[in-house]
């Protein structure tokens, strides 16, 4: 995931295509915020907390049908970073 402001990456998010679960990876610089799934009419779906330093988080998309969506990660400061995700069963 990359914020547009700046283009730095601090996430990474696999499999895009997902089917019964996406994983997030922080980089040890993100500083804690969460994760939402967004539908494509801006709905937000799901929300998880992310702690600092949490390295390796799983978001649940088995239970939404297939489709297009966004991920959305906003940190602790205020920071937005979005990523497509398609969800695919």
């Amino acid at each position: 995931l990359t914020d547009e402001a700046d283009g730095i990456s601090h996430l990474s998010m696999f499999p895009n295509p997902a089917n019964d679960r996406v994983s997030l990876t922080l980089n040890s610089g993100f500083s804690g915020g969460y994760a939402a799934i967004i539908s494509t009419d801006g709905r937000e779906l799901s929300r998880m907390p992310l702690a600092a330093g949490a390295g390796d988080c799983f978001m649940k998309v088995a239970d939404y049908p297939s489709g297009s969506y966004w991920l959305l990660v906003v940190d602790d400061l205020g920071k937005s970073y979005h990523s497509p995700l398609v969800i695919h069963h």
